[in-house]
């Protein structure tokens, strides 16, 4: 299990939702999840625990801003969150789940896309 506060926990999986390399500023405006004044400082503890680095700096209107990324891919984070028997055990729980054909198609293609990929 990570040592992770709530709000760096809460930080972190906005940018696994978000996806993209994104601003403080720009963080903030996606969601309300997030308090702005301990925005920075989760931002920057999150940066000296390696989960996030800058990505690029971006110009705005009328400075730079920093723009972050995650540093691990979301499964891995995940699996060192959760461990990889429980990671396991709703990925088949979800299997199991699955009535429609066609959607059990598209996650089995996923898993193959994930699997090929990985083994470049």
């Amino acid at each position: 299990m990570l040592d992770l506060t709530k709000s760096e926990y809460q930080v972190l999986l906005t940018f696994y939702e978000i996806n993209q390399n994104i601003t403080k500023n720009n963080l903030l405006k996606q969601t309300t999840k997030i308090n702005p004044n301990t925005a920075a400082s989760t931002i920057n503890s999150l940066l000296r625990k390696n989960f996030l680095e800058v990505a690029e700096i971006k110009s705005t209107r009328t400075s730079l801003a920093r723009a972050y990324k995650t540093k691990i891919p979301f499964a891995v984070f995940m699996i060192e969150m959760f461990g990889y028997e429980q990671i396991q055990f709703i990925i088949k729980r979800t299997v199991d789940m699955i009535d429609d054909p066609d959607q059990l198609n598209f996650f089995l293609l996923k898993i193959y896309e994930v699997r090929k990929e990985n083994s470049r």
